[in-house]
């Protein structure tokens, strides 16, 4: 999540699922409808781990790229332990990225996206969960409804915007 509206639309969302929940055919179907930058993977676990990290790294530094000669990427992660292995900050460097630890209990204080912007998407997902699943013939939400909604979530939720209309869209949730 940024405020700069050229690179906003870039940004990737990644959905993690572990391969018992997330059977390959239904990961196939649903990322043909997903946004260009959204992207549905298999893994044995859906925890994030170090090596996690490290891709992810590796996928914003690819994106971020194109707009290093004008910009510095800030990145702000919890103090959560995959997130500041060393393996991390070297593969935070190389993509041009810099890396910001914010201390434990200080969330709500020193990462606002955290805590504002999520917060919108998190309510999005779950008017549209009680949609989904009120539309089910049994009640239960498929799969496939929940990324698609998910998908529709960061549509929704994290669009490009310039920067003051999003400190303004924080400040009021």
């Amino acid at each position: 999540l940024c405020d700069d509206t050229a690179v906003q639309p870039q940004l990737p969302h990644i959905i993690c699922g572990n391969k018992k929940v997330l059977p390959l055919h239904v990961q196939r179907h649903v990322q043909q409808h997903l946004l260009q930058n959204v992207f549905v993977i298999r893994r044995q676990s859906a925890w994030i781990n170090t090596d996690l990290m490290v891709k992810v790294m590796g996928v914003l530094g690819h994106v971020l790229r194109p707009h290093l000669a004008t910009k510095q990427p800030v990145l702000l992660l919890d103090a959560l332990s995959v997130h500041i292995a060393p393996q991390v900050f070297r593969a935070a460097a190389k993509a041009g990225i810099w890396l910001v630890v914010i201390p434990a209990k200080l969330t709500f204080l020193l990462q606002p996206a955290d805590t504002h912007a999520f917060y919108k998407y998190k309510m999005y997902l779950r008017r549209r969960y009680l949609e989904v699943s009120s539309d089910a013939v049994d009640g239960e939400v498929k799969l496939e409804k929940l990324l698609l909604a998910m998908n529709d979530g960061f549509a929704e939720s994290f669009k490009p915007m310039p920067g003051d209309e999003l400190l303004q869209q924080m400040d009021s949730a």
